[in-house]
């Protein structure tokens, strides 16, 4: 189009004279170029004005996003601090503060027959005790009666006695230092047994060979570590007075009756009694094992489990509360910033206490089965799985426990089901010999086995309550029937 413009131009120029052709060919030629500048300055326009509205329309998309992203943020960070919240109030079991809960009064498990749930031991009926874990040897015997010697030591003030190595003497001594009394430094009547280094070193060696009445000029010198800073490295001299000899009497029958009448008369009746009580003791105390150890459930009554859960969540909030008390009765830091952390800990030692069980027991297994093998063989196996063991308890004591209500949950199902087993397996027993109790037992027990007053015996059972205090009956009657039909060999 442009080529016919300027061909029809070149023609309508013929005839004309040169100036006016050069004139008019300049204008055109400035016409073509300011066409062309309008065009390339419209296109310009149009370039910005499409980013102009690119512009607007990125602000309007980022203003209904960013809002949307803050939100959404804001709801995560809640949802992340409310979990716990939540976890706490939808799982959280609520701590039971009645110990009989889910127990009728006589100390039974309301509504259950306990061998629909729990199988017993085999041989519990007659079950066989071996001698060797519960027999009270003639060793324990004499240590229980020296104890009772040492508790009714009495002064001795003969002249005649002389201070030697292990005697417990009675002195008055008083301490100075360049001549002057220290805080600290003095006693009267100060019982003190020789070379039990509970004194400065020095001071109860110069005692040895001195006599009740003597008078003892003892120098010695503070250790440079000494607690008090004033007295390091300082020479001391203590005027000591020798009072007696603190010396156990003989044991014969005149002590038993001035001591221990309550229990025998005379010397062999005392011994006698240690060996009958101790071994009756350590029967029951096997035959508790036996029964809880060895009995075991295929499945659980629902109720009382979750009791048995709320008990032992009061029961762990209980001693925590206590901790805490010792913490700030004795001026210590609580290394527990809460309750959550506390259990996070307690539950992560009763997980490394199994796995170190489960450890030792397939460590005793491999022994046995290697027990054949070389030597060499074995002690190499035995140090790997040393070093293996090692490095993961190492592990272990890195990792900083970790709290969730779900966890708690877990360990209080596992810790209710365990105590289930247990009071079923009593209660099995209970109901297939017919045995029965109350709480009046109980409160009687108490006065007559573990020397309660009247008083306190009440007021024990009253805090339990009835059905609690029916059921410590009931198992003990349990043991004892148990422990009547059993045979020590």
């Amino acid at each position: 189009m442009r080529k016919e413009k300027a061909q029809n131009s070149s023609e309508n120029l013929e005839g004309c004279p040169e100036g006016d052709i050069i004139m008019i060919t300049g204008v055109w030629k400035m016409s073509e170029e300011n066409e062309k500048k309008e065009k390339s300055s419209s296109k310009q326009k149009r370039e910005e004005r499409a980013k102009l509205v690119e512009k607007e329309r990125r602000q309007r998309t980022l203003a209904r996003v960013i809002p949307t992203c803050i939100g959404i943020v804001i709801v995560a960070l809640i949802v992340v601090w409310g979990a716990g919240k939540i976890a706490k109030a939808v799982f959280s079991t609520k701590p039971l503060e009645n110990a009989g809960a889910g127990l009728d009064d006589n100390g039974m498990i309301a509504g259950v027959k306990a061998s629909d749930y729990v199988t017993l031991p085999s041989d519990i009926d007659n079950a066989a005790v071996p001698l060797s874990e519960v027999e009270y040897t003639e060793e324990s015997i004499e240590s229980d009666i020296d104890s009772e010697l040492e508790n009714h030591k009495v002064l001795s003030t003969d002249a005649d006695r002389t201070v030697a190595d292990g005697d417990e003497v009675n002195i008055d001594y008083v301490g100075t230092v360049d001549g002057e009394e220290f805080d600290g430094g003095s006693a009267e009547g100060y019982d003190l047994t020789i070379g039990s280094g509970s004194f400065i070193e020095g001071f109860e060696d110069q005692l040895i060979g001195s006599k009740p009445g003597d008078h003892v000029t003892v120098n010695v010198t503070f250790p440079d570590d000494y607690s008090s800073e004033d007295l390091q490295g300082k020479d001391a001299v203590f005027e000591v007075d020798v009072n007696g000899i603190n010396v156990k009497p003989e044991f014969n029958d005149d002590f038993v009756k001035q001591y221990l009448s309550a229990d025998a008369d005379s010397a062999e009746g005392y011994r006698k009694y240690l060996k009958e009580k101790n071994e009756k003791e350590n029967t029951e105390n096997w035959l508790k094992d036996y029964l809880e150890k060895k009995s075991s459930a295929a499945s659980y009554p629902d109720k009382y489990v979750k009791d048995l859960k709320g008990i032992q969540r009061y029961e762990d909030e209980q001693n925590y509360n206590y901790m805490l008390q010792m913490y700030s009765q004795y001026g210590m830091d609580n290394p527990y910033a809460s309750f959550e952390a506390y259990m996070a800990e307690m539950i992560q030692n009763e997980k490394e206490e199994e796995e170190s069980a489960a450890a030792e027991t397939e460590s005793a297994a491999a022994e046995t089965e290697s027990a054949a093998a070389e030597t060499g063989t074995a002690s190499a196996e035995s140090g790997t799985a040393a070093e293996s063991e090692s490095a993961k308890t190492v592990e272990v004591e890195d990792k900083e426990p970790k709290f969730s209500w779900m966890e708690y949950e877990k360990y209080l199902e596992k810790k209710a089901k365990e105590k289930a087993v247990t009071e079923l397996a009593y209660q099995a027993v209970a109901e297939k010999a017919g045995i029965t109790a109350t709480a009046d037992e109980y409160r009687q027990h108490l006065i007559d086995d573990e020397s309660y007053d009247e008083d306190t015996a009440k007021s024990n059972v009253e805090s339990m309550g009835n059905a609690a205090a029916a059921r410590e009956m009931l198992k003990i009657k349990v043991i004892d029937h148990l422990r009547e039909h059993a045979s020590v060999k």
